[in-house]
């Protein structure tokens, strides 16, 4: 039968070694972490592998399904800071805004914090996205396309005290209706929504500020100016990061390429009146400068929004211009036949025939009143006074009628333009005051 003191001594030593043999093992593990392997360089083995620890010391008992939040009823503070990329397209048609944008997001991870004086002064890490928790974004308003550029290939940065910082790119394509009223100084506002799909308030989102030194511009949109916000959705019980973006067109294309062609097509329009009658190109002129206002708003309908809701007064302006211009082609039509109308006959015409009485009429009361007067002293056959006086007055009439015109469109178009034009011209500005 054994001795129990003996078998006392054994379980003893037994213990004693199997303890020594645990503070071997942790030794070695210490000097594997410190970095004491043999050929390598001390200072940044040991660096990359307390680091290396730390990481997944950190991730160890980490899920990235969770809050990062000890408190449960705390919800997680969210900062947004919008850097603004460019503005892709803008299509009038459709009524959507596409554009390109990244986000900064920052909050406070609670679960991630260590003491960096434990960990050789390491005071940051990066640790990929998709072995922690990152808000999950979504855009309610959103045309066809939201996307964020999340892959694995990106990072985390987390600092000591747990607040992370995470960057992605968006492009988005929003729904923005154009208002197209002031065209070609329009200025179109829209509206980027951006929710998380936490609920009942669980995240929360900050507006920080708008970064724009990345922006590049566009070559038919200038950014006039880009507010941030945050609202609550009742409804969803979650929180809305809204961006309001305003964009102005760049009307240098429109002034030169359209609107300048359309005034001096106008002034041109007015020489008409100075050909000669007997020249016979008059009419020919004159449609050939209407048919080129009618190239010239086919133009313009291209670029205009065709929608009913609002109508562009540059479009009715073009119009105005148009009827104008058939105006001085009809004018042009009832000179000629007045110019032409073969002595002791009438014109052809209802219209000529209406302009020549209203012509003639104060005429004649003068030459009555005169013949009155002079009836017993002068003797003049009443044929050939009919007929001189008939051929005398077409010619006159004509000649009165392209001075009148040419004054009265002059003045006319003048007019038109400048109405036109304050109104397009200062109308944004009235309404944005």
């Amino acid at each position: 039968m054994p001795n129990c003191s003996n078998i006392v001594e054994n379980t003893v030593s037994n213990i004693h070694s199997t303890m020594n043999l645990i503070k071997a093992i942790r030794f070695c593990i210490l000097l594997y972490v410190l970095g004491y392997s043999v050929g390598r360089d001390n200072s940044s083995s040991n660096f990359y592998q307390v680091k290396r620890y730390l990481h997944t010391l950190l991730l160890q008992n980490y899920s990235k399904d969770i809050h990062p939040v000890l408190d449960h009823k705390k919800p997680v503070t969210i900062s947004v800071v919008v850097f603004l990329k460019a503005i892709i397209n803008y299509d009038e048609i459709g009524g959507t805004l596409s554009m390109s944008l990244g986000l900064e997001l920052s909050w406070t991870d609670e679960l991630l914090k260590w003491n960096p004086a434990s960990y050789h002064n390491i005071s940051a890490l990066r640790i990929p996205s998709s072995k922690v928790w990152t808000p999950r974004l979504f855009s309610p308003n959103a045309f066809d396309t939201f996307s964020i550029d999340t892959d694995n290939s990106r990072s985390v940065v987390y600092l000591y005290n747990g607040t992370s910082k995470y960057t992605v790119g968006v492009r988005s394509s929003t729904l923005c209706s154009p208002n197209s009223r002031y065209f070609p100084f329009d200025t179109q506002k829209c509206l980027i929504e951006i929710v998380t799909l936490a609920t009942y308030y669980e995240e929360i989102f900050v507006a920080n500020h708008v970064n724009e030194h990345v922006f590049e511009e566009n070559p038919i949109w200038k950014l006039e100016s880009i507010k941030l916000f945050v609202d609550n959705d009742e409804k969803m019980y979650t929180s809305v990061l809204r961006i309001i973006i305003k964009i102005q067109r760049r009307h240098s294309f429109f002034i030169l390429n359209i609107f300048a062609p359309i005034i001096f097509l106008a002034i041109v329009n007015l020489f008409v009146f100075m050909l000669p009658v007997e020249s016979g190109e008059r009419v020919s002129y004159a449609i050939t400068v209407l048919l080129s206002f009618t190239v010239f708003l086919s133009l313009l309908t291209d670029y205009i929004p065709k929608s009913s809701l609002t109508i562009s007064l540059f479009s009715i302006y073009m119009f105005t211009v148009l009827a104008y211009s058939s105006l001085i082609t009809l004018s042009v039509v009832i000179i000629s036949d007045i110019h032409f109308t073969v002595e002791g006959l009438s014109p052809k015409s209802v219209l000529s025939r209406m302009v020549v009485g209203i012509m003639r009429s104060p005429k004649t009361k003068i030459r009555n009143a005169v013949i009155e007067v002079t009836a017993t002293d002068i003797h003049i056959d009443n044929e050939e006074k009919q007929t001189n006086h008939s051929d005398t007055d077409y010619k006159t009439i004509s000649c009165t009628l392209d001075k009148v015109f040419i004054n009265v469109y002059a003045i006319l178009f003048v007019l038109i333009t400048i109405f036109f034009m304050t109104f397009i011209g200062v109308g944004p500005q009235a309404e944005q005051n």
